[in-house]
């Protein structure tokens, strides 16, 4: 292997192959030699739980019925094959959410406050985006297939950051709710095992040790070395031991040694010094076992490595508002007692080839494993009982499927009646009236069409 370089792929079946391999490569990488990180889209999306729909094509009222969604929207390149499949998918991914944190359907809008589209305001590479300022879901067509979980816990942050009186999403004040906080630090950091302990603290007695010889040599061996005589210095090599050893008393001891060979005590601004290094090896050495301390999560320092490898500056992957919706993805997936990929076939495909100091191509997973993901897990139980006894959530133990109405000939997929405007038509109501001349003043027809 040439230094610098490394071997990303072999055994191309022609120059050709090869080529186009590295030209595929080339356009997940940035100007700046960053690869951007795109989810995958899935190659297919199974679900193997209750059949809620009960063999109903869902239509838009279905989701205000139900969920009790602001409203939504279809992207204007969407057919009605599209329209009808991200319906179903969407709203089986939905029942199964409510099923799973045993919260009623209604919760799953918080309570009227969430809108949904479904390929209506999807931009670049994102497969699904939350958006605060309208507190509206996008889903981009099949690419926002798995993606669903990750974006209502987005929502589910914003709409508590409101209720606990934070300036936005909940996860960037977590200090304003007790669990909040214990869920960021249980996703940062994580105890030491025994031996970690153990090193960490020989290495800081190893630091003490030498920092405090420093400082007793430069106070006494100048001064030893001039005036004394070989016996002497053996005998300050045995009281300069006992001082690293912490042994009490052993600086005075020093001090008056110094003044029988040299005729000066220490200073006293320097035995003061060497006083609190006294005490401190005293306390290093009186204790029996490390005491365990804390060290930084794979799931954080692989966010944080993340961001260094498919960010332009960083800050992305490891925030907290990232970091709590990939892992309450991982949380809902690891709940489910069956497949659910629309909901949550994305929650662990946070994954970057990168290579490391020595050229070597590792594998780069930013989202928590092992026992890490089951302390984050257990926190976010802790988090949806808490919610529930403060009624912010609602409790319920099932989720009920829709009777049996079939679609009504010539029926269309709409989420919206006559009185309840689109997300759009919302927002254009409250906008600031623009200055139009006669010629601009025609009305445009939506390039959103309603769902």
């Amino acid at each position: 292997m040439t230094k610098g370089y490394s071997i990303l792929q072999t055994n191309f079946e022609s120059r050709e192959a090869a080529l186009k391999w590295v030209q595929e490569l080339a356009k997940g990488r940035s100007k700046s030699g960053k690869t951007r990180f795109v989810p995958p889209q899935l190659s297919h999306v199974r679900r193997t739980g209750p059949d809620y729909r009960n063999g109903m094509e869902i239509t838009g009222q279905h989701y205000l019925d139900t969920f009790g969604f602001r409203g939504g929207e279809f992207g204007n390149w969407m057919n009605q094959n599209d329209r009808q499949a991200s319906l179903n998918m969407g709203f089986e991914a939905l029942k199964d959410l409510a099923a799973v944190l045993q919260v009623s359907d209604k919760d799953i809008a918080y309570q009227g406050t969430l809108a949904i589209a479904f390929g209506a305001r999807g931009s670049g590479n994102a497969a699904a985006h939350y958006e605060p300022l309208r507190k509206v879901i996008n889903l981009t067509k099949m690419h926002g297939a798995g993606s669903l979980a990750h974006e209502w816990w987005h929502g589910f942050d914003d709409y508590l950051g409101t209720k606990m009186g934070a300036k936005g999403m909940l996860s960037e004040q977590p200090r304003l709710y007790a669990p909040f906080q214990k869920l960021i630090d249980t996703m940062k950091y994580k105890p030491e095992t025994p031996e970690q302990a153990e090193a960490r603290t020989e290495a800081q007695t190893e630091r003490t040790r030498k920092n405090a010889a420093s400082w007793l040599d430069s106070a006494v061996l100048g001064s030893l070395k001039r005036h004394g005589n070989e016996a002497q210095m053996e005998t300050y090599a045995v009281l300069r031991e006992a001082f690293l050893s912490g042994e009490t008393g052993s600086v005075e001891q020093i001090s008056a040694f110094k003044k029988s060979v040299t005729g000066r005590v220490i200073p006293k601004s320097e035995r003061e010094r060497l006083e609190v290094f006294e005490h401190m090896l005293s306390g290093m050495q009186a204790q029996e076992a490390p005491q365990i301390g804390r060290v930084e999560t794979d799931f954080y320092r692989n966010s944080v490595r993340m961001g260094k490898e498919c960010e332009k500056d960083g800050g992305y992957w490891d925030s907290n508002t990232e970091m709590t919706a990939r892992a309450f993805a991982c949380y809902i997936r690891d709940k489910l007692p069956y497949s659910s990929d629309y909901l949550a076939g994305h929650a662990d495909c946070a994954v970057a080839f990168v290579t490391d100091k020595s050229g070597e191509l590792e594998v780069l997973k930013a989202f928590p494993e092992g026992e890490e993901r089951k302390a984050i897990n257990a926190v976010f139980d802790e988090i949806v009982a808490d919610l529930k006894r403060e009624q912010i959530l609602t409790h319920s133990d099932e989720t009920l499927p829709l009777p049996a109405q079939p679609l009504a000939e010539n029926e269309q997929i709409s989420i919206f009646t006559a009185d309840r405007p689109s997300v759009m038509a919302q927002l254009a109501a409250v906008k600031p009236a623009e200055k139009t001349t006669p010629a601009q003043a025609a009305p445009k027809k939506s390039h959103t069409p309603e769902i």
